[in-house]
């Protein structure tokens, strides 16, 4: 399981990819893939390259076979309702033995913050997966962390003013 950002604010849209695949030596029949959602998220839509899913707080894809070094790719999305940490875990599992277990289970961990305040509306030109979050802890200490997102790696330059618009 991988989320599409490791921070994110409430009432922005989360993505997770959930990815099977078989190891072999011979054909995986019966292939389920069951993702468990964490508690504080609205369901949007799940998607699976092979297969059906269904349901809203667990998500179970029929996938069917996978050949040897098959795979499959699970797309389910979600909106995070409340400032929380979120892990969600995902498990794959098929009608053969399978001599090792232990790989089947994978879960990740998304920190959800607060919408920032104080911050008018993005302009157009910046990108919509670009993010801002709330200072940890707020107010000001002598040391704080701010969250932020942006879609690909870039060179980024923060400025901080105080409540006299002084740097």
């Amino acid at each position: 399981v991988a989320a599409d950002f490791d921070t994110i604010a409430v009432a922005d849209t989360l993505s997770y990819l959930v990815k099977g695949f078989n190891h072999g030596p011979g054909n995986a029949n019966g292939v389920e893939i069951v993702d468990t959602l964490p508690g504080g998220v609205t369901f949007v839509s799940s998607v699976a390259s092979q297969g059906t899913c269904s349901g809203t707080t667990t998500v179970t894809c029929d996938v069917g076979a996978l050949a040897p070094e098959g795979s499959v790719n699970v797309t389910i999305r979600v909106i995070p309702t409340g400032a929380a940490t979120i892990i969600d875990s995902a498990t794959i599992s098929e009608n053969e033995f399978d001599p090792d277990p232990t790989n089947n289970t994978a879960s990740d961990t998304t920190i959800v913050v607060s919408p920032p305040t104080g911050i008018g509306p993005r302009p157009a030109a910046i990108d919509k997966n670009m993010w801002l979050g709330q200072n940890i802890p707020n107010p000001f200490n002598p040391s704080t962390r701010i969250p932020f997102s942006i879609p690909a790696a870039a060179v980024v330059k923060l400025a901080i003013y105080d409540v006299k618009g002084e740097l």
